[in-house]
This record gives structure tokens, sequence and C-alpha cells, in this order.
């Protein structure tokens, strides 16, 4: 159960009971046991209010809480749903299989947080905080795998071998002979494994410092890749746009590094003043230019 379960549950019912806990968290777990690709997206949705899916989702959702408890409410308590969902969701980011997903989902929609619920804030949070420990688990400077000594047993069937060499009888050899390549095999495939580990690990490396050089040397330049420009004459609104995209195609691992909100003010406000007035999807569609827009929709 997570401890603050009950201070979550209070949100919506301030006469909580042990009982009630108890069933909530017996539905939680039954909502997270039964997380799949698609319904963990619905379950994104059903926190932020939005439309599901699958037009069965919410009532799906409302039958499995109303199963652990039977006075549970199958209409009218959207925002206990809400919250029920939310809290499913942070409780997903600890062991479900699909709480990659959840967490992306849960981040890229909420637009930094802006559109929580007011009434838990919490699930933007979480979820930034799973992906940002998982981005610093994927770089961080892992010691390469070193070679291991063999494990399998050598030596019973060499000396199985050695003492019937003597006796000059071929036939009695094979059996022993048998034995002694069969473990021969055994230790090479041990080693290609260990190499083909060790060769993963280091394009894993290669590859994700490929990803720091290529973003550091293009703020350093503080140029589009895409435009070839300056990117203190881009307008603002369009260079947002161009950031993202730009940083998006460098990255080679998701999540990216958890430096990309620091890269990305760099960027954007190199040649200007800082702005503190937010800019709208509109804007940034309507300061693209148009063939960029027709070159990246051609693409995608």
């Amino acid at each position: 159960m997570h401890k603050c379960l009950s201070d979550w549950l209070r949100i919506v019912d301030v006469n909580l009971t042990e009982d009630t806990v108890t069933k909530r968290q017996l539905g939680i777990e039954n909502i997270v046991n039964g997380l799949d690709e698609e319904s963990c997206l619905d379950l994104v949705r059903l926190y932020l209010g939005k439309p599901t899916r699958y037009d069965s989702y919410r009532d799906d959702f409302r039958g499995i809480f109303q199963k652990a408890d039977q006075t549970f409410r199958m209409s009218g308590n959207e925002l206990e749903l809400q919250l029920l969902a939310g809290i499913s969701i942070i409780v997903s980011l600890e062991n479900n299989d699909n709480r990659f997903k959840i967490a992306m989902s849960a981040v890229c929609v909420s637009f930094q947080g802006s559109t929580d619920v007011p009434i838990f804030n919490e699930v933007s949070n979480a979820a930034k905080q799973y992906l940002s420990n998982l981005s610093i688990s994927i770089r961080s400077r892992a010691r390469t795998t070193s070679l291991k000594a063999s494990t399998a047993d050598f030596k019973t069937p060499k000396d199985a071998l050695l003492t019937i060499l003597p006796q000059n009888n071929l036939p009695s050899t094979q059996a022993p002979m048998g034995a002694l390549f069969d473990k021969i095999q055994e230790i090479i495939l041990e080693v290609i494994k260990q190499v083909n580990k060790i060769s993963s690990e280091i394009d894993d490396s290669l590859l994700l410092q490929q990803e720091e050089t290529e973003m550091l040397w293009w703020v350093m330049g503080e140029c589009s890749n895409s435009l070839n420009k300056k990117m203190s004459t881009i307008p603002l609104p369009f260079a947002s746009l161009i950031v993202a995209k730009e940083l998006a195609e460098m990255t080679r691992k998701l999540p990216g590094p958890i430096s990309i909100p620091a890269l990305m003010d760099k960027m954007l406000s190199i040649g200007r003043q800082k702005q503190e007035d937010k800019i709208s999807i509109k804007e940034v569609i309507n300061a693209s230019s148009d063939e960029w827009k027709s070159k990246y929709v051609d693409r995608h």
C-alpha cells in the first residue's frame, strides 16, 4: 500500500474508514495488474477527464472498484474516478510493465503540469521523477562487464581421455573424446555470449557519447541544423519548435537526457530578452515557414 493512499483518498472522502482504504487499495491493484498497452493510455485519459478511446473503459473501471466494494457508485462520481485513476498511475510507475508508456503519456499531455487535475496534481511530478531516474540510469557511466573464466568442468573429461589413451584402444576413446569436445564447445559458446554482451554495452556507451557530443556542439554552434541559420535570427515561436525537433532527432535513447530543458532554454535565450509570457501552439504553427512545414509533413 502506498504510504500516501489514505491522504489522497481523503480529498474526496473526508469520512474515510480503514475498510474503505483496504477496498480502494484492492481496486487499484486490480486496475494496475490489468493494464496493457491500450488500457494504460485510457487510464491517463480518464485521469485528465478526457474521453477514453474505448467507450466501455469508464464503466469497466468503475466495475473493478465496485467488485471490491459493493457500495462504490457507478455514476455521479467523476472527481473520485479521476483521483483513483491518478493514484493508479502513480502505483503503476512502481512495477507495471507499461510504466514507461504511462509516464511518457502522462507527462506529454499534461503540458508541464498545466492540465493536471486541480484536486490532485501529483501525477505529472511522479511521472517526471520516474523518467528522470530512468534517464540517469540509462546514461550512467557503468563499468563494462569483464570476461570471466568459464565455470565448466573441463578437467573430468580430459582426465578420462588421458587415462584411456595409453591403452592404444582407439574405439574406447570415442566416448571420452566426445565428452571433451562437448565441454570445449560449451566453453566457446559461453565466451561468445560474454563477448556479445560486452560488445552491446560498448555500442550503447558509444551511442550515448555520440548523443552527448552532438548536443553540446549544437549548443556551442548556436545554429539550427535543419535551417542552417543562427538561432537568434529565428522568431521565438518558430525557434521553440525547431529546438524541440532537433533535440528529439539527436536523442538516441528515450527518455532523453535530464539536461534537455537547460539545453532548450540556452538555445532559445540566445540573442533574446527573457520572456515570461507563454507561447501558444497557434503562435508556433503560424510562425513556422511554409517550406519547413511542408518538408516535415512529407517526411512524416
